[in-house]
């Protein structure tokens, strides 16, 4: 059976050198993009995809150095945890239409350029998201093809399922209809559709990541207290590398606008464990859907997820164009 994020090689200490080969050449790669954007307007506008890239790199070197295997191993591994990455954002991009609590800066004129530019960044989520929570586990990533998963009976799986959906609903119609009073209800939604739809799906496949909801329910808190503590660091790597970028984002959340770490209002960094949350959650969805389909069916899915990313891309550049300008820190311009 082909496993979804999950990979088949043991850890062997043989890895060892060439993991450590890599963590160094992500860690200097991250260095230089950080020296050269500071003297290149060029390679500024490319820091944020360039640094991340770069720092995916070291983060699956950590993985390797410490389990001897990734969660990332295939070719085929990255093109889900990317694409469903892409797809994960899109949501967030187009609830930002009406809550107006991000802006970008610097963006491409060409619309084609735009999509590319934003999907390649929006790719960078999950997998990093998947990374940090393997190397903080104390167990290898094959771990999970041991995990026996508990099975609801379906009646029970069907109520779960529906009270699910209507927190998740609910918590996006409240976003929607008053987006200043209940914009961090933003971060909340994503995290019940996704689960009860996990819980229409069946049990659990072999092999497949646990959600942060199965892995309470199987006696695993411990899956989901990593997500927690990793959560405000990677938060703050986050927006560290996006600080004073030539082509970034700042943000304009209601009520709490300094002070401010990087271009984050203090506040606003309470939104990033439940989003980790959310994003576990769409992590083993995608290692269903995954699991359910051919490979010819996936390329396909792949393709809808780009050919989606480019509308909303688009009209994200609109919704810029004729709305009013935001507030920009001293060193950015919004075109």
């Amino acid at each position: 059976m082909d496993t979804a994020f999950v990979s088949s090689t043991s850890p062997t200490l043989r890895h060892r050198p060439q993991a450590a080969v890599r963590a160094a050449a992500g860690l200097c790669a991250i260095a230089g993009v950080l020296w050269c954007s500071q003297r290149s307007e060029g390679i500024d506008l490319l820091r944020f995809p360039l640094a991340w890239g770069a720092m995916l790199l070291f983060f699956d070197a950590l993985v390797r150095l410490r389990h001897g295997a990734t969660p990332l191993h295939k070719v085929t591994d990255w093109a889900w945890a990317c694409g469903a990455s892409i797809a994960f954002w899109d949501l967030f991009e187009l609830l930002n239409l009406r809550l107006n609590n991000w802006w970008y800066v610097g963006e491409v004129d060409n619309r084609l350029g735009s999509a590319l530019f934003s999907a390649v960044s929006f790719a960078t989520v999950l997998p990093a998201i998947r990374l940090g929570e393997a190397w903080l586990a104390n167990h290898p990533p094959a771990h999970a093809l041991e995990r026996v998963a508990r099975v609801l009976e379906r009646p029970v799986a069907r109520r779960k399922a529906l009270r699910l959906y209507l927190g998740g609903l609910t918590s996006l119609a409240l976003a929607l209809a008053f987006p200043k009073t209940f914009f961090p209800l933003a971060w909340l939604w994503v995290l019940p559709l996704a689960e009860g739809t996990m819980l229409l799906l069946g049990p659990r496949p072999l092999g497949a990541l646990p959600s942060p909801l199965e892995a309470l329910r199987e006696g695993d808190s411990g899956y989901v207290l990593r997500l927690l503590a990793y959560a405000i660091p990677l938060g703050l790597v986050w927006e560290g590398l996006n600080w004073g970028c030539a082509r970034g984002w700042f943000y304009t959340v209601p009520w709490f606008t300094d002070p401010r770490v990087f271009e984050m209002p203090l506040p606003g960094y309470l939104g990033y464990p439940p989003f980790l949350l959310e994003a576990a959650a769409v992590l083993s969805l995608a290692g269903r859907v995954r699991l359910r389909v051919s490979a010819r069916a996936g390329v396909l899915l792949i393709v809808a997820v780009l050919g989606f990313h480019t509308v909303v891309d688009g009209l994200g550049k609109l919704h810029t164009s004729v709305d009013k300008k935001p507030w920009v820190a001293p060193w950015q311009t919004v075109r």
